[in-house]
């Protein structure tokens, strides 16, 4: 008799300490929870469009995806979750974002897909043009006017020699778009054609070419 009681209590002990690691070691099988924030479906965006999801998991979140057109453009693995989309990279049209949400251990949500309209027609810089190309010394003096747009990086004085006022070519770029409004040809070879113009290149890249100024 001393012998099963001794039994009964060790299978019991047994027991419970197999319950207690198969509680410890339970499957998490859950999935997180997922939305996009911002943008909502159907908006407008141009230059940058800033992506924000919202999800939470019971354990924990591993990464979080970002898709353009079913294209993996970022994968993240830290909050807040959110991906700053250049849309100045892409063509003006339509295009699909979705999010796919996993947790640890691989159990995933993927969102609502969403539509943005890609819409950089004003985003380009403001063309500058030259106010006036006078005689000074033994060259020219260019002088243009201030920039407009807060976000111009940078300016390109370009000059042609052709008739046909094509083929121009750089002789001056200056990034100080706050001060910078001039600049002097020295090059003092007689050509029959002198025209000039500014291009203008934004934060994003973005260019706009000025309008041509012929020198007579």
């Amino acid at each position: 008799m001393k012998t099963n009681h001794v039994l009964l209590i060790f299978l019991s002990v047994l027991f419970l300490f197999t319950c207690k690691e198969t509680t410890k070691y339970e499957v998490d099988e859950s999935p997180p929870s997922l939305s996009i924030i911002t943008p909502i479906s159907n908006q407008t965006v141009s230059e940058i469009c800033v992506i924000v999801v919202n999800t939470d998991d019971n354990v924990e979140i591993g990464r979080v995806e970002f898709y353009i057109n079913d294209i993996l453009e970022k994968t993240q693995s830290e909050s807040p979750f959110f991906y700053d989309w250049n849309t100045t990279k892409v063509e003006d049209g339509d295009y699909i974002i979705k999010v796919i949400s996993y947790d640890t251990s691989d159990n995933f949500t993927e969102s609502q897909p969403i539509l943005l309209k890609v819409d950089n027609t004003d985003s380009y810089p403001t063309p500058i043009s030259i106010l006036s190309v006078i005689i000074e010394g033994d060259g020219l003096r260019i002088t243009w006017h201030k920039k407009i747009d807060q976000d111009i990086a940078y300016y390109l004085v370009e000059r042609s020699i052709t008739s046909n006022r094509d083929n121009f070519d750089g002789l001056y770029g200056t990034s100080d778009t706050d001060n910078d409004t001039t600049f002097f040809d020295s090059d003092t070879n007689s050509y029959p054609f002198r025209s000039y113009r500014i291009t203008a290149f934004d934060i994003f890249d973005l260019e706009t070419v000025g309008p041509i100024f012929i020198y007579k």
